[in-house]
């Protein structure tokens, strides 16, 4: 049994994933990737031919040869296109069976059966009623096998093995013990139904006569809950998946899990682990032997952060490990909702130079132990803290010192020396808050040689020197920090601010420091717009001179538009960096729609940091030690 497998989110997944189409060797005991997709697809079926292996992809099936040439080919079942995981090749090769809603079924879902020829055509529906879940067919075509939720409503429905004729007729029940029967499949011979089930507390293996008799359980493990077990072609051996019941309930079968590959005798015995490996739904729904009954496949999947990282329009994020975690400060780029519906925005109106501004008067962060999960920590910082701040409260930057948190930002946009605003500053005992105005007005609330006070980034140096660099309108300015980070202190030569602005810049200043080298980073280009994107240069020295090396991150016309206004985190204690940036959706043409993403990036051999390519995978899990 399965759900509609349109995407990655109805499986309960990660909003990106890489699946692993791998077979697995018995004489060997290796498995090997065929190939890998930066999207879901799930069951494979070996066909009896040994030619081709069949898999589902939103919703569709495909096939694609053992060795991976020549990608996915595309099965047509005609109207049918909500196929979920749980198809069947008939053992003649000439026939698909499949479980899925029927188009008939207008504003609805019900998982029903169907065949469709093999090389493609129209579906025919088998099973009258649903839902059914498809798990088997007889080796003679005449019977189909499948889980079923019959009852006259959902809080009463029992969940049991039906069979009924491929060629049409009544569906007979097979079992009726209490909980849950699931993943019926025909042995070789066609003697036997094996089966799932959880009627002794856990989920185990089970086998019966073909008409439901002498119902047996093959399984007794102790501590796991075992799935969807597969017969090979020589009806020596069955293969199942297994989860630990620590971690599953045993009427649940879901992805994004560690789980067992195991191997059982067909008339009984021990279960032989033969892999540990990450997936579950989807992974072995179906049977995938080879007709050598040597190898079989299945599906691993790579969990991935996925980009974004997480819904809302949220930009310029600021990145950094903190108390064990990741931490993520972006701006609060725009109202989100979450059907795409034309925002409802507020009557006030303000100096500011777009009134879309107004709706920036808080700023939310998010963590995560893994890159991949992240939580929401809202309104960490707000107008209400910062009564100074109207509008336009833009580009948070954390600082951890003396066990404090000190959140810099800007606030106002000021468009010249007569308004109020600027640089502010904030601290808290923790990375979430809450924070205080830390100073009551603005660090820098000036124009100073032409930089307008905002996008700080602050840097603390090999000798314990704290740096800030910031600006807009196309200039940078470096300034020192106090030990207590409310003002300024003057360089050596007496004064306050350094002009450092490179060839290009516009706005979003980053420095790190990597094998003796410093890197200056900044966004070139508009930010409404696709141009806009990150260049970077190489000094020896946190003063500079920074000339422009080159353009690292910009937009890619598939993936995304307007890359830029980034951060870069490093893994602590390895040479293992990241960017995290925002981005324009592809087809969105507001300004204020960014997103927040991340993405690997990494160094040539002389230092140079490579282009970086962004993706909608974004990067795998990455736990701190």
């Amino acid at each position: 049994m399965a759900g509609l497998s349109l995407n990655a989110a109805a499986q309960g997944q990660n909003p990106s994933v890489i699946s692993c189409l791998e077979i697995y060797d018995l004489a060997s005991g290796s498995h090997t990737i065929i190939q890998e997709f930066p999207f879901l697809i799930e069951a494979p079926n070996w066909t009896p031919d040994g030619k081709w292996l069949v898999v589902n992809k939103e919703g569709r099936l495909y096939r694609i040869a053992p060795d991976g040439e020549g990608g996915l080919l595309s099965i047509d079942t005609g109207e049918v296109t909500q196929c979920n995981n749980d198809h069947v090749i008939t053992a003649d090769g000439k026939w698909i069976g499949l479980s899925s809603n029927d188009p008939a079924n207008k504003g609805g879902y019900s998982s029903y059966v169907f065949l469709v020829p093999f090389e493609g055509g129209t579906p025919r529906r088998i099973t009258p009623l649903g839902p059914s879940y498809l798990h088997g067919i007889s080796p003679d075509g005449k019977w189909a096998a499948y889980c079923a939720f019959r009852g006259p409503d959902w809080q009463h429905m029992e969940q049991d093995i039906y069979v009924i004729p491929t060629e049409g007729g009544e569906e007979i029940r097979l079992t009726d013990a209490p909980g849950l029967d699931d993943g019926p499949e025909y042995s070789p011979d066609g003697k036997y139904i094996w089966f799932n089930s959880v009627r002794t507390g856990r989920m185990q293996v089970w086998r019966m006569k073909a008409d439901g008799s002498e119902q047996t359980q093959m399984t007794f493990d102790p501590d796991r809950n075992s799935w969807f077990p597969h017969v090979s072609p020589d009806g020596k051996k069955a293969v199942c998946i297994s989860y630990r019941d620590d971690e599953v309930e045993p009427g649940d079968h879901p992805a994004n899990k560690h789980v067992q590959l195991r191997m059982i005798p067909s008339e009984g015995g021990s279960p032989v682990v033969l892999l540990d490996f990450f997936g579950g739904q989807g992974s072995l729904n179906v049977n995938s032997w080879n007709p050598e009954s040597t190898q079989f496949a299945f599906v691993s999947y790579k969990q991935t952060s996925g980009n974004p990282l997480f819904p809302g329009w949220y930009a310029d994020p600021e990145a950094a490990v903190l108390e064990g975690e990741y931490w993520i400060f972006p701006t609060y780029s725009d109202i989100w909702t979450d059907d795409g519906s034309k925002p409802v925005y507020p009557e006030k109106r303000t100096a500011a130079y777009s009134q879309q501004y107004n709706v920036q008067t808080f700023m939310d962060a998010f963590s995560s132990k893994d890159l991949v999960n992240w939580t929401k920590h809202p309104r960490v910082l707000t107008t209400e803290i910062i009564p100074w701040v109207e509008y336009a409260m833009w580009a948070p930057a954390v600082f951890p010192h003396n066990g404090k948190y000190y959140l810099f930002f800007s606030g106002n946009d000021i468009q010249s020396d007569e308004q109020y605003g600027g640089i502010g500053v904030a601290v808290a005992d923790h990375p979430g808050g809450p924070y205080k105005d830390a100073l009551g007005k603005p660090l820098i609330g000036k124009f100073v040689n032409g930089a307008q006070p905002i996008d700080q980034f602050v840097f603390r140096d090999d000798d314990g020197s704290i740096y800030m660099y910031y600006g807009g309108w196309r200039h940078c300015n470096m300034v020192r920090l106090n030990d207590k980070l409310d003002g300024l202190l003057p360089f050596e030569d007496g004064s306050l601010f350094k002009e450092v602005t490179p060839e290009g810049y516009v706005e979003g200043p980053f420095l790190f420091k990597r094998n003796g080298k410093y890197y200056f980073m900044w966004s070139e280009g508009n930010w409404t717009g696709p141009d806009y994107r990150v260049a970077y240069a190489m000094a020896d020295s946190a003063f500079g001179p920074f000339e422009r090396q080159g353009t690292i991150l910009q937009e890619d016309p598939e993936v995304g538009t307007g890359a830029g206004h980034h951060s870069v985190l490093q893994i602590p204690g390895k040479d293992e960096w990241y960017i995290v940036y925002h981005r324009h959706p592809l087809g969105d043409n507001e300004g204020p729609h960014r997103v927040t993403c991340i993405d690997r990036m990494e160094f040539a051999p002389d230092g140079t940091i490579l282009p970086v390519k962004i993706t909608v995978e974004g990067v795998a899990p990455v736990k701190l030690d």
